[in-house]
């Protein structure tokens, strides 16, 4: 211990550099654990149409998917005007795919071994490929009438739909817009 104290008097640069190395490490730590370093946890919000709850599922599930108990999943796009906490948040929307066009990024996903498929199908086309169904904590059975759902398939539907979500989030919050909820991420 004497050693590493007469070390740190004869060399005090390199006692601030370890200093200042320790203060990022803890930075970085705390950052992690605050607020999950970004993305949140290596899973995402779905709803479960069976039963009209939230459920944290796997990152890189490409809707509709089935549960351990046979029930059908879809993306949950939840946000909150303060604590992203059930029973603090709003399901605003929910996002699915075709199935004609799930295949093919399945398939793709395959293919891409590990690697990022939206480079390969571009973003665009694959995000004008989804549906999209509005506030479903309103009435949770209607869910489950394919009719409900909004096709964005076309860049006139897209719009529209962006222009409604923009719409729904400025109208959410009286003191600001909301934020986008994510698991791990409070």
């Amino acid at each position: 211990m004497y050693r590493l104290r007469d070390w740190l008097n004869n060399n005090p640069a390199a006692g601030a550099g370890v200093a200042g190395g320790l203060v990022i490490v803890a930075i970085l730590v705390l950052f992690v654990t605050q607020w999950g370093g970004g993305r949140g946890t290596g899973t995402e919000y779905f709803w479960n149409v069976d039963t009209g709850e939230v459920e944290q599922v796997e990152r890189g599930q490409h809707p509709p998917i089935t549960n351990r108990r046979g029930q059908t999943l879809v993306r949950a796009h939840i946000y909150s005007c303060g604590d992203c906490r059930p029973g603090d948040w709003k399901v605003l929307r929910l996002e699915r795919y075709p199935d004609d066009i799930r295949e093919q990024i399945i398939q793709l996903d395959e293919e891409a071994d590990g690697d990022q498929v939206w480079d390969e199908f571009g973003d665009q086309d694959i995000f004008a490929q989804t549906e999209w169904f509005w506030d479903p904590e309103d009435d949770p059975d209607r869910v489950r009438d394919d009719d409900e759902w909004i096709f964005l398939r076309d860049e006139r539907a897209q719009t529209r739909a962006y222009e409604r979500q923009r719409q729904r989030l400025d109208e959410m919050c009286e003191d600001g817009r909301p934020r986008r909820c994510r698991p791990g991420r409070h």
